[in-house]
């Protein structure tokens, strides 16, 4: 009765959710008693909707979340972050709200301790992903650490998204931007006559050993205080919030002005956080990964991931 006037034939979570809502508004409105149509059915007992309201309360808070992730449309790492930093924040509301007893207080807790066993695994990752994106930059991760016990998790963060980058400038593969510019045939034309004639023509200057080291010297403290294109982009005001924004499309549109930090954008926000669809995301089954996947080990596993999208990489 409470799941659509028989049993359910769908197993997807989040339908059932919505029809146990409704039961659980008609409980509080006292419809089950009034109603004369109900009376042919068994209805549930005191414990058995304490176990309703208890999954409509936490699954309810979860849904807000993966409606949001699965369903906008344009799941890339950045939009994780903060949307799973709002749904510690509810679960947390949750359990410290107490209500229905011992089993909502033992099962609010058991979700908060899965979720944050996740959270602290991929804590980096998502953090990383949401300072690249420029609505955020590191304006969020300050935010949030600031208001939990995890201040000096923003440190890692950056430090982390430093080291990355250095290893990308290390590079000289990144150097060049995702989207050259294009100019037009004859433009090219003329600039490559030009750069013959520039190449022809006697340089005096290649002698002059002193002037070189000068150049060499000069070259290197220019490069020792010169600003980073991270440092360049952290110190830029955060974007006006746009739900509708895509990140990508700003870094490959911006690739001129941060040819190796576009590089590394491109790389972090595309990697797959989550393999489930707006569909598979609801479904309550046990799916078990091919058998393929769980005869590798995790190593070799993330090996062929990231060899796959290097290779492109490699110069012929």
């Amino acid at each position: 009765m409470l799941v659509g006037w028989g049993r359910l034939s769908s197993t997807n979570w989040n339908v059932r959710l919505y029809h146990l809502q409704q039961a659980v508004g008609m409980q509080k409105e006292d419809a089950f008693s009034k109603d004369e149509v109900y009376d042919d059915y068994d209805k549930p007992s005191d414990e058995e909707w304490v176990k309703i309201r208890t999954f409509c309360r936490l699954a309810g808070v979860i849904y807000k979340v993966a409606e949001e992730i699965f369903e906008g449309g344009y799941s890339t790492s950045n939009v994780y972050f903060h949307l799973l930093a709002e749904l510690k924040v509810m679960l947390r509301e949750e359990v410290d709200s107490g209500g229905d007893g011992y089993y909502f207080l033992e099962k609010s807790e058991k979700v908060l301790k899965m979720f944050d066993k996740y959270w602290d695994d991929m804590f980096l990752v998502l953090a990383t992903a949401s300072v690249l994106d420029p609505r955020f930059k590191m304006k969020y991760v300050d935010f949030y650490c600031s208001k939990s016990d995890e201040g000096s998790k923003a440190e890692s963060v950056l430090e982390y998204l430093r080291n990355v980058y250095a290893r990308y400038a290390a590079n000289d593969i990144f150097r060049k931007p995702i989207c050259p510019v294009d100019y037009e045939e004859e433009d090219a034309d003329d600039e490559e006559e030009e750069e013959d004639k520039e190449e022809n023509k006697p340089d005096a200057y290649e002698d002059f050993v002193l002037f070189k080291e000068y150049l060499k010297f000069e070259g290197g403290r220019s490069r020792e205080f010169q600003e980073s294109e991270l440092d360049s982009y952290l110190k830029e005001p955060v974007m006006e919030w746009n739900k509708d924004f895509k990140a990508l499309e700003w870094w490959k549109e911006e690739s001129q002005k941060y040819p190796i930090l576009s590089r590394v954008a491109r790389d972090i926000l595309s990697i797959p956080i989550s393999r489930a669809t707006s569909y598979d995301a609801y479904v309550s089954e046990i799916r078990e990964p091919p058998g393929y996947v769980l005869s590798m080990d995790a190593k070799a596993a993330n090996a062929m991931v990231c060899g796959r999208s290097w290779l492109s990489l490699i110069p012929i």
